[in-house]
């Protein structure tokens, strides 16, 4: 499952991936970029998102790396930055917990303004240690678009 937080207040958009709705996030990105910029790129019906990693810690799990480039779509976008434990999305999380797939808008209830969200299914692959993906599942065929997250080390 993931859900992509979008701040109407232009901060920045973050992705949360996680198990299912009720538990806490595998891996939390900050993205560099804010929601409208977000929102530009996105709209073509293919996006394909790629974050790498360097090579260091040998032997810890891939999502456990705190700083990430980032590309959309083959273009450099800047650096996402891992976000560990808890912190002012985890309210937003929790208001969302019930909603398996969907979109919305959060109201501001804990002083950070409101926020809009994606929530969908997505199918996670590992390719090996270096190397996972995350492919969006459209169960109604009606959303028109695919989005993939790779994560790599190199």
């Amino acid at each position: 499952m993931g859900t992509i937080i979008c701040p109407t207040n232009h901060g920045r958009v973050k992705i949360a991936m996680q198990n299912h709705a009720e538990t806490f996030p595998l891996v939390t990105l900050e993205l560099p970029l804010h929601t409208p910029h977000f929102a530009t790129l996105v709209r073509s019906e293919t996006n394909r998102i790629v974050f790498t990693c360097p090579h260091g810690g040998l032997g810890r799990p891939l999502l456990s790396a705190p700083v990430w480039a980032m590309l959309c779509n083959g273009k450099k976008m800047g650096f996402a930055v891992s976000r560990a434990g808890p912190h002012e999305d985890a309210s937003l999380m929790e208001m969302i917990r019930s909603v398996t797939t969907g979109a919305g808008l959060l109201p501001d209830k804990a002083g950070f303004g409101e926020h809009r969200y994606l929530r969908g299914q997505f199918v996670w692959t590992v390719g090996s240690s270096d190397s996972e993906a995350c492919h969006l599942v459209d169960p109604s065929g009606c959303f028109g678009q695919e989005l993939s997250l790779l994560f790599l080390r190199n």
